[in-house]
């Protein structure tokens, strides 16, 4: 059985970037929930549904990651960008409910996916987030809330702290722009030349995230 690994992240945390590069020099497979099949639907969902219908949405294009993703893994390294806890931590905060009442009631469903061998936080300052989400073109509700609502945007991103916190995940700081991936001597290194929140020890510059 092949690696999976997962990118998880508040909007323009650089998920997408690292995940797709990460893939590509490991010669996997990059996916992204929710995926291109549901981008019709998707808008709509995020536009006019409830909290609770949102929540359903984005499960399912999680589960049926989840089936894919155990399927090809059997054969290839998986990099999936966003994961259940996205969907959690959306659920989270467009219903008022505290992460941790939605992350137990939700616990079983979590069980049944496929588990990833390696979970990473990405996250970057808020100038820095603001100023990405600033340059994208057809950015999602999401992106337009964060820019627009500082209290929303703060919200989400102390979800994502808490989630870390929650399953002691290692987490990045992406807030520079010299990134890079090292595939070398088995084992895959991100670098990032933005800050690290050195008071909290699972965080670094440097990450050494995948072994071979």
């Amino acid at each position: 059985m092949k690696k999976f690994v997962v990118l998880e992240g508040h909007d323009a945390a650089g998920k997408t970037t690292v995940a797709e590069e990460l893939a590509r020099d490991l010669g996997g497979v990059y996916i992204k929930t929710p995926g291109s099949e549901y981008a019709g639907i998707r808008k709509a969902i995020d536009r006019e549904a409830s909290a609770e219908t949102r929540l359903l949405f984005y499960l399912t294009s999680v589960s049926d990651a989840s089936d894919k993703i155990k399927a090809m893994r059997k054969s290839r390294d998986i990099v999936c960008d966003r994961y259940i806890w996205s969907s959690i931590i959306g659920y989270a905060a467009y219903s008022g409910k505290s992460l941790d009442e939605v992350v137990e009631r939700l616990q079983q469903i979590t069980d049944h996916l496929e588990p990833p061998n390696h979970i990473i936080l990405l996250y970057t300052n808020e100038e820095e987030q603001i100023r990405r989400l600033a340059r994208r073109r057809n950015g999602s509700a999401s992106d337009a809330e964060c820019v627009t609502n500082g209290t929303f945007r703060r919200h989400i991103n102390g979800l994502y702290e808490r989630m870390r916190e929650l399953y002691r995940w290692t987490a990045i700081d992406t807030s520079g722009e010299g990134d890079s991936l090292t595939l070398q001597a088995g084992q895959v290194t991100i670098n990032f030349n933005g800050p690290a929140a050195s008071d909290i020890s699972s965080r670094a510059t440097d990450a050494t995230i995948y072994r071979f």
